[in-house]
């Protein structure tokens, strides 16, 4: 009983692996690119495990002919003081962009982790599921 209970547990934290990546390949694929004019403020600087960081700053974000969107830009760094000038964006695809994100390579390598992790998660949740009982 207990076994199946922590299967789906896992099945769960995979599927929320899964949804990390889903999110941000689809923002990575589906976003429109623009690039950071002004920074405004630093609203946060979340502090991960090691030297990485994930900043979330209110940026103008000048889309490809368009006009400028003022947006929380999100990034994930191993850089603290991380100046985002003239760096290319991608927004989310929603109807009014209120989101844009940054891509570095941690970002690039947390979502390989992610998708990784997910898939593992799940072979460990459908083992400990199925597995007989003696």
């Amino acid at each position: 009983m207990i076994r199946k209970f922590f299967s789906i547990l896992m099945l769960l934290a995979a599927l929320a692996c899964f949804g990390f990546f889903a999110m941000v390949l689809g923002v990575r694929t589906l976003g429109q690119e623009g690039l950071v004019s002004q920074v405004f403020n630093h609203s946060a600087k979340i502090h991960l495990v090691g030297r990485h960081y994930i900043h979330v700053d209110n940026a103008a974000v000048t889309p490809t002919h368009q006009i400028v969107v003022i947006c929380d830009l999100v990034t994930l760094t191993s850089d603290p003081g991380l100046n985002l000038l003239e760096k290319k964006v991608y927004l989310w695809p929603l109807d009014v962009p209120r989101y844009a994100y940054h891509e570095t390579s941690e970002s690039k390598t947390a979502m390989g982790l992610s998708l990784a992790a997910g898939i593992l998660l799940l072979w460990v949740s459908i083992v400990l599921f199925f597995k007989a009982t003696p």
